[in-house]
């Protein structure tokens, strides 16, 4: 008689932190079971001359089909011992073989294998209820909303010619030229710098030519003055990086900023009637700000309470993707600002170190989020995560099924739960804390 009790035998080896040997033995009662139902599997699912679907004796079943059968058998009894040795593990990585996979399968012998598995980190979870906070609120005055009003107005704001001396943040045409350098490679970026015709300058920052705005700030249309540039040595023109050229400019035409008045025209751009309606709505707008901020706050001082002292192991593949993520991103924002991929390169073991200690405070925010979401029984309710599904759908200008279809196959479904769930986590954190307001 068939053993039905039979049980997979699992050993557990913890080889390091965070990271698992699980070595698995699928009995041979199980191997004998799974056998027989892939044959009957087949069996329901192929077709043979002279029999009827589902009615192909075992043998026949076994002389066409032996590879096959052979082939899903092994699979079926990989993946049933994988699942039990995993099932009440927290696992951050898929199992992956330890060596090879097994080649064979035999109906009746047991199988034996080992896998490799990284973890999530074990900590103790803090105490979090009640944590004292203090959060700062800010109370929207006159001025404030008169700044928004005048910065909302300056955007909109055009530069006309005007008949007076230069100014800050005028807005100037002028002719300007150096000498190149001795030993400096006349390249297009050099001649760029050094020379230019009918050319337009800010006098604000930041500057194309370091200290042009004082140099210029004075002058009239038709003068012509020598002015001292003196280039920093991290200039984006690594030519000229850390040199003093004497510029000769001509000024040609001075042009002020026209900011527009609050008047009809501009109360009917933004949508409003009356100047009250625009500072009612402007106010509001602050005061959402404001409130956003301070439970920001609280929020980041609740979970940096929760995270000081923690010093949990994390799992390894999972630190190094992110440590690599953010030294792209260091890279990317370094060569933005102009550096030379060979600078970038000599900083490499201080950029290391930042993006490494980055992504450990990025990676222990986000499983001590994952644990007390999981203590909160806080869960994203389907029709949450169809209204996002639904808004990415419209932003990219196509169907929720093909958006939710592209989600899954990418993995980003997933994501955007575990997102949602952290971010509803923190609410639940903030409306837990004990808070004392300050007024700022």
């Amino acid at each position: 008689m068939e053993n039905t009790n039979a049980v997979i035998q699992v050993t557990r080896e913890e080889t390091a932190p965070c990271c698992q040997t699980l070595k698995i033995t699928v009995p041979a009662e199980m191997t004998q079971r799974i056998y027989k139902q892939t044959i009957r599997d087949v069996g329901n699912q192929v077709k043979l001359p002279g029999f009827r679907s589902g009615k192909i004796p075992a043998n026949v079943l076994t002389s066409h089909f032996a590879k096959e059968i052979q082939s899903e058998s092994l699979d079926r009894a990989v993946n049933a011992g994988i699942r039990e040795a995993v099932k009440d593990l927290r696992l951050a990585t898929s199992p992956k073989f330890e060596g090879d996979q097994p080649a064979a399968f035999k109906s009746g012998e047991p199988l034996e294998f080992s896998v490799t598995c990284e973890t999530a980190p074990v900590f103790i979870i803090p105490e979090y209820k009640g944590i004292k906070v203090t959060r700062t609120v800010k109370t929207v005055s006159d001025d404030d909303v008169a700044d928004s009003i005048r910065g909302w107005l300056e955007q909109m704001a055009s530069y006309e010619k005007i008949d007076r001396p230069a100014a800050a943040n005028d807005l100037v045409k002028v002719n300007y030229k150096a000498e190149c350098p001795e030993g400096v490679e006349l390249t297009d970026e050099v001649k760029m710098a050094l020379e230019g015709s009918n050319s337009w300058l800010f006098l604000r920052e930041p500057e194309r030519f370091p200290g042009i705005s004082v140099a210029i700030a004075g002058m009239s249309a038709g003068d012509a003055k020598d002015v001292q540039v003196s280039y920093p040595a991290n200039h984006n023109v690594a030519a000229l990086a850390g040199r003093t050229l004497t510029y000769h400019v001509e000024l040609i035409e001075v042009h002020g900023k026209n900011i527009p008045a609050l008047d009809e025209k501009a109360l009917e751009r933004a949508g409003v009637k009356t100047e009250e309606e625009l500072k009612d709505r402007i106010r509001k707008s602050l005061e959402t700000r404001n409130s956003q901020e301070a439970e920001s706050q609280v929020a980041e001082s609740v979970i940096s309470q929760l995270l000081a002292g923690q010093n949990f192991e994390l799992p390894p593949s999972i630190l190094h993707a992110q440590v690599e993520a953010n030294l792209k991103e260091i890279w990317n924002r370094e060569a933005a600002r102009g550096a030379k991929p060979e600078e970038i390169r000599e900083r490499g073991v201080e950029y290391n170190d930042q993006a490494t200690k980055a992504a450990t405070m990025t990676l222990r925010r986000t499983y001590m989020l994952m644990r007390l979401a999981d203590a909160e029984n806080i869960q994203v309710a389907p029709e949450e995560m169809t209204g996002v599904i639904n808004y990415l759908a419209h932003m990219e200008g196509k169907k929720p099924e093909q958006a939710v279809q592209e989600l899954q196959k990418s993995g980003r479904l997933t994501e955007i739960y575990e997102d949602m769930r952290l971010r509803k986590t923190v609410k639940r954190l903030v409306e837990l804390a004990n808070i004392t307001d300050v007024q700022a």
